[in-house]
C-alpha cells in the first residue's frame, strides 16, 4: 500500500517459493495493483506475474533477483478528455535483502530493489528502486 497526494495504491502479491539448497530458494508469483489517480479521479488495475530467485548470504542477509512482466494501464489526455491504454513492461530486479525471523517458519523480511532494464516511458513505477517489505510463512 502507497499513498500520495497524486495517487493511491493496493498492491497484492503472493508468491510461493521452494528451497532448492539451505541457501538458493526461488519460486513464481501473481501481481494485482490498484491505481487511483486523485488529481483526475480515475481508477486503474494492472496484474502481472513473476519469478525470483534468493540466495542466503547468512541467515538474515540475502541476495535476491527477479524477472516481472506486468500488464498496466496509463493515461492519455485526448483534447480535454483522460483515457486509458495497457501496455505489457518487463523489468528485471536485482538487489538484497534483510530477512528476520519470527517463530519456527515465519518472518519479515525486507528488501532494496533496483529494476536494471528500467524504461522511464514503458513503467507503471515512477522510479527505478524499489523498497519491498514481506512477510514469510
Amino acid at each position: 500500500f502507497s499513498a500520495s497526494n497524486y495517487a493511491t495504491v493496493l498492491n497484492l502479491s503472493p508468491t510461493a517459493g521452494y528451497m532448492f539448497t539451505n541457501r538458493l530458494s526461488g519460486g513464481v508469483g501473481v501481481i494485482y495493483q490498484y491505481v487511483n489517480y486523485k488529481s483526475i479521479d480515475l481508477s486503474t488495475h494492472n496484474y502481472g506475474g513473476r519469478l525470483f530467485s534468493r540466495y542466503n548470504i547468512t541467515p538474515q542477509l540475502f541476495g535476491y533477483g527477479e524477472y516481472e512482466a506486468i500488464n498496466y494501464e496509463y493515461t492519455t489526455i485526448v483534447g480535454n478528455e483522460f483515457s486509458t491504454k495497457r501496455k505489457l513492461s518487463p523489468a528485471l530486479f536485482l538487489g538484497a535483502g534483510y530477512f528476520q525471523p519470527f517463530g519456527n517458519r515465519g518472518g519479515i523480511s525486507l528488501m532494496l530493489l533496483f529494476n536494471v532494464i528500467y524504461d522511464d516511458d514503458n513503467s507503471p513505477y515512477p522510479r527505478p528502486y524499489v523498497v519491498r517489505v514481506g512477510f514469510n510463512l
